[in-house]
């Protein structure tokens, strides 16, 4: 949220360098927090509605964002590298 709410500040009308720069910095680490927050959510979802298993279904949750946050990027970055 960091970089959108920087730019719709400063930078109204244009995408600059800088923003992009912001962006591709901030993005990864702000995956972290977000994963963890979702994941203590649906386990204590899990907990009152479900009540078989909530850890089980928080860690699937994590292991589907780490992959799609985290490697389905790394994979991309690989190939683009093997293109470029």
């Amino acid at each position: 949220m960091a970089p959108a709410a920087l730019h719709r500040q400063t930078q109204l009308t244009e995408v600059s360098e800088r923003f992009v720069w912001v962006a591709s910095k901030a993005a990864p680490r702000e995956h972290f927090p977000l994963l963890l927050g979702l994941c203590l959510e649906v386990y204590l979802v899990s907990v009152v509605v479900a009540k078989s298993e909530p850890l089980a279904v928080a860690l699937a949750l994590a292991l589907v964002f780490g992959l799609l946050w985290i490697g389905l990027p790394r994979r991309e970055r690989g190939v683009l590298k093997r293109d470029g």
